[in-house]
C-alpha cells in the first residue's frame, strides 16, 4: 500500500488537485439532493393541506378498497 501511494508524496498537487474535482462533484450533488429535498418537503405540506381541507366522506372516497387486510 505504502508503495503504490508513494508517488504522492513527491507529486502532492496532482493529489490534491484531484480530491478537489471530487470533492466539488460530491458538493454538487448533495446541492442537488437538497434541492430534491426542499422540493418534496414543499409538496407533502401542500398535500397536506390539500388534505385537511377536505371533508371527512371526500377522504373516506380515497382509501383504496381493493385491498383485503387480513389476519396473519
Amino acid at each position: 500500500m505504502f508503495l503504490a501511494n508513494a508517488s504522492l508524496a513527491f507529486n502532492i498537487d496532482s493529489a490534491v488537485a484531484e480530491f478537489k474535482d471530487e470533492i466539488k462533484t460530491k458538493e454538487k450533488e448533495v446541492n442537488e439532493l437538497h434541492r430534491q429535498l426542499g422540493k418534496r418537503t414543499a409538496e407533502l405540506e401542500w398535500a397536506a393541506k390539500k388534505l385537511k381541507s377536505l371533508d371527512y366522506e371526500t377522504r373516506k372516497c380515497l382509501i383504496e378498497r381493493e385491498f383485503d387486510i387480513r389476519s396473519i
